[in-house]
């Protein structure tokens, strides 16, 4: 049920069946959204982790991928190199 009332400059709308609000609205309130704010800060905090991590992991793999390349090419040049120079002699 809704009560209006008209006072002298504004009109109050207000709810009959609802209770006000008192401090321990406010402090629970507060309450949960100070949970859920650390909450949502703790999994920000390990999804950069996580990020950090697996960036690092790529990192890593490309480097070694590189050096595997770079052997290799070396190790058949100088195989080659031996092989014709071996064979032209």
């Amino acid at each position: 049920m809704i009560e209006t009332k008209s006072t002298k400059n504004s009109l109050l709308i207000r709810k009959k069946d609802e209770e006000d609000v008192t401090p321990s609205h406010l402090f629970t309130g507060f309450f949960v959204i100070t949970i859920t704010t650390i909450t949502e800060t703790f999994i920000t905090i390990i999804a950069n982790i996580s990020a950090i991590i697996a960036n690092f992991i790529s990192t890593l793999i490309t480097i070694i991928y590189m050096i595997v390349r770079i052997f290799s090419a070396v190790i058949t040049n100088y195989f080659f190199i031996w092989h014709f120079n071996y064979n032209s002699t």
